[in-house]
């Protein structure tokens, strides 16, 4: 017995000297990453950026010894423009993490950026014009703005106690609003205090090339987030083209999902019956605010709850298929659409949990040639006249129709379709270019690889029942675009899904309705009220199926 705990002891001891090294080289990257970590240097002058070495592992060590440049980025006018900048060691993959200027995320401890040409470089807003301090060393500067400016990078040298001054000029790859399409991004999450907050989310804005930020307050049953100092006219604020305008994410729940409210005039709230969101949707309505709901893909917030309840009346103005969780499922959307809804796109950055406003963008038509306000963007989203991108830029046409478009048409009548996606190498240029309708794709373009900026195909079809058209670009590099439909109403007929899968899906809804009915996460004194919705909403869903069961009824008797 003493023989075999010598042996445990003395094969524990061998087993401890045999991993000593490695926790000794562990303990040392602990102490690395902690006298990284540590040197920050928080400096909140907008025109001075302070200098922290990553943490990863094969970092460069940085000299001790410091030099600046002093940085100056132009627009195609030759201003000095706000815009997105990063920083790395000229011979190496390594990126350096610098800190952000203004509108720090308060949910990254680093700025790390969700968007596929940017990962993993720590992108930093800049005002158009900053000084950097940086070890002695060899570097690469890259420059951007939104994604219609190419990227500019540029190599410089660190030189010790001197300033290497750079000017960098960026150039359009295509100049949307010339086109009558501007950006937005309808979910933006900031408190709004007073100027100075304004001042720094519209720098953010410009740094995207961001011309509509919906700045929205947040609010759950209990209380709200994110505060505006004022809502409505008083709360828009613009510089130039690029706009701030209040909305709000509220009513909000994990059971029915999160909704959006956009271009809003006051805070549309009822506390009382708060699971009733028709009641703040027709609110909300009648004031000319927008409503849609938020993460409208998979069962993220269970959000096709809200769908099932608010399509049903027609309550919908859109839906966000894009945000910041990397989730692309459009398959309850086109479920809607099969439906009948129409209903327009939009893409939000969901900033903070996204990591920079834009990351995800709305694009909306207000009509070439036309004064960008936030009533005429607004509209066109509320028309339908939108697509959605990370990177893609898209152009849809059927017989010359742009999105939104609704057309009618004789059975038998030609179809010429035009699809394009245009990007570049940085913001991803277009893999596939599919048209999509009634949920099924009839065409698609590929591109094996990266080469051509642009993917395009033209084709005529027969018209031959009523439906929807959407195109939906993959880029290389991941990013998404999608557009709204163009709707075609052929003899006067219906663009929705036939009986059967009418029928499927409306069954589909109700069963959802009941499952909420059973649920028992509804205050009591507020569950009557709740209860009543549900079951005024599955009547309207029934009366549907019924509508259609006896029309397929009285086909079937005139056939026989």
């Amino acid at each position: 017995m003493n023989q075999l705990k010598n042996k445990k002891f003395s094969n524990s001891l061998t087993f401890c000297f045999s991993i000593f090294p490695f926790v000794l080289i562990f303990l040392a990257l602990i102490l690395q990453c902690s006298l990284v970590l540590a040197h920050v240097g928080v400096n909140h002058q907008h025109e001075n950026v302070s200098f922290t070495p990553t943490s990863y592992i094969e970092t460069i060590k940085p000299s001790s010894e410091q030099g600046s440049i002093h940085v100056i980025v132009r627009d195609e006018h030759n201003n000095p423009t706000p815009a997105f900048i990063s920083i790395k060691y000229e011979k190496s993959w390594q990126y350096i993490v610098l800190e952000q200027q203004f509108l720090t995320n308060p949910r990254l401890s680093i700025q790390r950026s969700d968007r596929p040409q940017w990962k993993s470089k720590f992108p930093i807003h800049i005002t158009g014009k900053t000084n950097i301090n940086l070890p002695v060393g060899d570097y690469q500067i890259l420059v951007g703005k939104g994604i219609e400016y190419a990227p500019q990078k540029l190599n410089f040298t660190i030189n010790k106690n001197s300033t290497t001054r750079i000017e960098l000029s960026l150039e359009r790859h295509i100049n949307m609003p010339e086109k009558g399409w501007w950006s937005g991004d309808t979910h933006v999450h900031a408190p709004r205090y007073n100027a100075k907050s304004d001042r720094e989310l519209l720098w953010a804005a410009q740094a995207e090339d961001i011309h509509i930020s919906s700045v929205l307050v947040m609010g759950d049953a209990n209380s709200m987030h994110f505060p505006q100092y004022a809502l409505g006219k008083k709360g828009t604020v613009n510089h130039k083209n690029n706009w701030l305008v209040p909305g709000q994410e509220e009513p909000r729940t994990s059971e029915l999902g999160h909704t959006t409210l956009l271009n809003t005039k006051q805070l549309y709230r009822n506390t009382k019956d708060y699971y009733r969101y028709d009641l703040v949707f027709n609110q909300a309505r009648k004031d000319g605010a927008l409503t849609g709901i938020a993460h409208f893909f998979g069962d993220k917030f269970y959000s096709r709850n809200a769908g099932a309840l608010l399509l049903a009346e027609g309550l919908v103005d859109f839906v966000e298929l894009i945000d910041n969780s990397g989730i692309f499922k459009p398959d309850h959307y086109y479920d809607a659409l099969n439906m009948g809804a129409k209903l327009a796109l939009t893409a939000g950055s969901d900033y903070p949990w996204g990591a920079h406003i834009g990351d995800n963008r709305t694009y909306a038509f207000i009509g070439q040639g036309e004064t960008l306000t936030p009533a005429k963007w607004y509209n066109a989203i509320k028309a339908g006249k939108t697509f959605i991108t990370q990177g893609p830029l898209l152009t849809f046409l059927i017989n010359n129709n742009t999105i939104g478009s609704e057309l009618t048409v004789n059975a038998g009548e030609k179809l010429t379709i035009y699809a394009q996606a245009k990007g570049n190498t940085s913001t991803g240029v277009p893999k596939k270019l599919s048209l999509i309708s009634m949920g099924n794709v009839i065409h698609q373009a590929e591109a094996e690889k990266p080469k051509n900026a642009t993917l395009e195909f033209s084709l005529t079809l027969t018209a031959q029942q009523s439906g929807w058209y959407v195109i939906e670009a993959q880029a290389h590099n991941g990013a998404i675009a999608h557009s709204s439909p163009i709707y075609i109403t052929v003899n006067n007929t219906k663009h929705t899904a036939d009986s059967a899968a009418l029928i499927a899906l409306y069954q589909q809804n109700i069963n959802r309705i009941q499952q909420l009915s059973e649920a028992e996460f509804v205050p009591t004194e507020q569950r009557e009220n709740f209860i009543a919705w549900l079951n005024h909403i599955t009547l309207v869903y029934e009366q549907k199926i019924k509508q259609l069961t006896t029309k397929q009824t009285i086909k079937e008797e005139t056939l026989d």
